[in-house]
């Protein structure tokens, strides 16, 4: 496929030739709004992402295993329901997890616009946050405090603002250069896009999944800074690690196109991203699949630490399954930090909330790109289980879970960092703040025995030495000091998945 420039063979006009049944598939559309220009060229002095520094130091011998609270149960590593029973769809670039029905009898059903979709999932998931609210909501949640005890007058309006903001065609819509693509389907919406199945009338029907940003000029500012770095990711990761380059989603030839305000991101299209898979599957994945589907998660971080990039939002969400299943792509670098970027660290430190992260940027110190591997420990843990291992109530219950699970912290670990006494005092004992506003100190030698060991609670329905790899695995990953975490390059060599090379 050749590849267009920016700008060149642009137009705002509908394709000729096109035939009698896709015109009857088309609705009346209102005047659309005048076509932004292209994406603008790459700016060496843009600020692309905030920065962070590598940790570094003497390697300390690592724990052989790890006690979890939750227990992978005979029935969450059993053999998957297969995923055919249930209705299927396609799904690529980026975070869109919440499914629109893409069944053609489903949507044939529908109004021609695809607003019911939309406005199913606006029901079914809370509004993105604000600046200002995402502020208050962490600043609830340093103190460990239920972010949702109130809420803000404006947020209806806010709501409605952003429901307007989405990109709603009709089926069948021309879009891109030339109007080259054709919208088929919609496939799915996050918090900042909504993705479709999109055919390529130039590409013998070929069909991309498109990524349209809503209509928000912060929104559109951040993409740009996403895809310039995404460009230099695609670049880079080839030159130095081409296996694990092909495990990074990256943009299709054409990039990008502008729509009707919306900036659009081409990708290869991708089935569905894997917490679809354990929604429809019901249950976590067989052991077998685990071991394709870690393998290609840390091949991925292993290309990315090779060109010191953190992605930072490791999770089922943003690894997208094959066409064929058989293997994952780690998607979305909205979130990514180029570690040669050393500004704002701080904002970085508290935009990163969710029960992935690790406990290094919880306590606010400084942090590497095993915060990566920290992240893909919790995400195989979900896997396999079909649950997350940590809740993210607050940060506290974050601190709180990882104790109980991981076992104590050292006390040197424990009071650095700048949020570190918010959770714990001078000797390292846990502030653990309760839901009625007290504060109970727990001395550190009460995590000495975690809850509930791992292993005492696998059954032998599979092979006795896989359970025992997999947990190995994830205790060195989910080990609370960085430096004693496995790097990508050692998880590829473990014994779990040794076979799997």
């Amino acid at each position: 496929m050749q590849k267009l420039e920016p700008g060149e063979g642009w137009s705002s006009h509908r394709p000729q030739g096109i035939d009698e049944s896709t015109k009857k598939r088309r609705s009346n559309f209102s005047d659309a709004l005048p076509a932004a220009g292209p994406l603008p060229p790459e700016d060496e002095h843009a600020e692309l992402r905030l920065g962070c520094f590598e940790i570094t130091g003497k390697k300390r011998p690592r724990p052989q295993s790890l006690n979890l609270v939750k227990s992978i149960t005979p029935n969450a590593v059993h053999e998957q329901a297969p995923l055919a029973e249930a209705k299927t769809f396609e799904i690529g670039g980026g975070s869109a997890s919440q499914p629109f029905p893409a069944d053609n009898s489903e949507l044939s059903k529908q109004p021609r616009t695809l607003e019911v979709a939309a406005k199913r999932t606006k029901q079914q998931r809370p509004p993105s946050q604000s600046p200002a609210e995402a502020q208050a909501s962490q600043a609830a949640k340093d103190n460990g405090m239920n972010h949702n005890a109130t809420l803000d007058p404006e947020s209806q309006e806010q709501s409605e603002r952003r429901e307007r903001e989405y990109f709603k065609p009709y089926i069948g819509e021309p879009c891109g250069p030339e109007n080259r693509f054709l919208v088929e389907a919609p496939l799915g919406r996050g918090s900042f896009s909504s993705v479709f199945r999109c055919s390529d009338t130039k590409g013998r029907g070929k069909e991309y999944a498109v990524k349209f940003i809503r209509d928000n000029p912060g929104l559109r500012k951040a993409t740009e800074a996403e895809v310039r770095l995404m460009r230099r990711i695609r670049t880079k990761a080839v030159e130095k690690d081409s296996e694990g380059a092909n495990c990074l989603l990256g943009l299709a030839s054409l990039e990008t196109f502008m729509h009707h305000g919306h900036l659009a991101l081409i990708f290869h299209l991708q089935r569905y991203d894997l917490r679809t898979a354990l929604r429809r599957g019901g249950r976590g994945f067989p052991l077998q699949d685990l071991e394709r589907y870690a393998s290609d998660l840390f091949l991925a971080l292993r290309a990315l630490r090779a060109i010191r990039i953190i992605h930072t939002d490791i999770k089922p969400d943003n690894l997208l399954m094959s066409l064929d299943k058989k293997s994952v792509k780690l998607s979305d670098f909205g979130c990514a930090v180029d570690t040669q970027d050393e500004v704002q660290i701080k904002h970085i430190r508290r935009a990163y909330i969710s029960s992935y992260r690790a406990p290094e940027i919880i306590l606010g110190q400084s942090y590497s790109t095993r915060v990566d591997m920290w992240s893909a420990g919790a995400t195989l843990f979900e896997l396999a289980h079909g649950q997350v291992l940590f809740g993210e109530d607050s940060n506290n219950k974050l601190l709180y879970d990882m104790l109980n699970t991981c076992g104590p912290f050292k006390k040197a670990f424990a009071t650095a960092g700048k949020n570190a006494l918010k959770h714990f005092n001078l000797e390292g004992d846990f502030k653990r703040k309760r839901t009625d506003g007290n504060e109970q100190l727990l001395p550190m030698r009460r995590f000495a025995k975690p809850l509930t060991p791992l292993l005492g609670r696998l059954q032998q329905k599979l092979q006795d030495v896989k359970l025992k790899d997999f947990a190995g695995l994830l205790g060195q990953c989910l080990v609370p000091e960085a430096i004693d975490r496995l790097a990508p390059e050692e998880a590829l060599q473990h014994g779990f998945l040794r076979n799997s090379q």
